[in-house]
């Protein structure tokens, strides 16, 4: 592991301009807030205003995966450049479009996840499983399927294209050749995710720390997708899975 999880949470704070950029998806994410509470209900205005804060939350539904798209573009300019790229905000319909198209590939991947999780549950109520052995499991699949998911990224973020996400033969291989550092990146992002943690609880003290939680959060994936790049590159490069060489592997 080249990567600690605290260099990949500093370097965007490096990047040129870098703290506004996080600030300004921080905005985003708040604003998409704003716009999918019920408002009508709170101000008790009647039906005749349903159709409108019904266009204002899709618009915020879709607002949310502008920040998620954007983190998947630098993560893209990272694995490809081998540093941390932190764009302009100045595509958004590119970023947003990223991240419809990321969500759906998270998506399915958590398809099997939340079938064991139902499963769990029946066993729980019908056959009275002690909860604390599926919630065992469920852990133990969780962290399994957050270092197959990461292998996913790498070979999704070299190109961005949705069909390499589920090249499964190769990103089977790769998993199976690179347990151990892929193991060492799920240990990063485990100390990434508590870090952030315990920085989300130390800024809701005060409201304008409560402000800047989203801002934390979107610097926390960027982070993430920070370790998965840089060291996806290294992995990808050693199994021939770069330009010509990939060509020869498939």
């Amino acid at each position: 592991m080249k990567t600690s999880f605290l260099e990949a949470f500093t370097a965007p704070l490096k990047e040129p301009r870098g703290i506004g950029k996080l600030l300004f998806g921080g905005f985003l994410m708040i604003l998409s807030s704003i716009l999918m509470l019920n408002w009508g209900e709170f101000f008790k205005l009647g039906k005749d205003y349903e159709y409108i804060f019904s266009i204002l939350f899709l618009i915020g539904l879709f607002i949310q995966f502008i920040p998620l798209g954007y983190c998947v573009k630098s993560a893209h300019e990272c694995i490809q450049d081998e540093f941390l790229i932190m764009p302009e905000w100045s595509n958004i319909g590119e970023y947003l479009a990223r991240g419809i198209i990321s969500a759906i590939i998270l998506f399915i991947y958590a398809i099997p996840f939340f079938i064991l999780a139902f499963l769990g549950g029946i066993l729980i109520v019908t056959l009275g499983v002690n909860p604390l052995l599926i919630y065992l499991l469920l852990f133990f699949v969780s962290c399994l399927e957050v270092m197959i998911v990461s292998t996913v990224l790498m070979f999704y973020f070299k190109d961005m294209k949705f069909t390499d996400a589920f090249r499964l033969v190769a990103i089977f291989k790769v998993f199976c050749r690179n347990v151990k550092t892929i193991f060492l990146i799920f240990l990063h992002l485990f100390c990434l995710a508590l870090f952030s943690f315990v920085l989300t609880l130390a800024s809701a003290i005060t409201i304008i720390g409560i402000l800047l939680i989203p801002s934390i959060s979107l610097l926390s994936t960027i982070a993430s997708f920070y370790i998965i790049a840089k060291e996806g590159r290294d992995i990808l490069w050693n199994e021939n899975m770069w330009g010509v060489n990939e060509e020869k592997e498939e």
